[in-house]
């Protein structure tokens, strides 16, 4: 009769086990999918921004390479501002209103 109740008994901490088993399986099984629907957001579509116009740039006239003096060069170069070393050093100051004195 020991040997009997104990195998009753083992039965019922094997099926008691099993069940503990099943439920941590099954509750980790829907707390993970509980977590993984509430972290996935939805994605905003924002508006496209409207498309930018881009104006292309003044063609620059084409250098005479052929020049052979400097004075035909800066005739071909054309009127402008030589920036040149004006800035170098620091020497010259950057600012509009001193520049125009320069």
């Amino acid at each position: 009769m020991n040997l009997k109740f104990n195998r009753l008994n083992m039965k019922k901490f094997q099926n008691r086990i099993l069940l503990f088993t099943r439920i941590t399986v099954y509750t980790a099984t829907v707390l993970l999918l509980i977590s993984l629907l509430m972290s996935c957001k939805k994605e905003s579509v924002s508006p496209v921004p409207p498309p930018v116009v881009v104006t292309p740039p003044t063609p620059i006239p084409p250098i005479n390479a052929s020049s052979s003096t400097a004075k035909e060069i800066i005739v071909d170069m054309g009127g402008g501002f030589n920036l040149g070393n004006t800035f170098d050093n620091g020497i010259n100051a950057s600012t509009p209103s001193v520049l125009k004195q320069i």
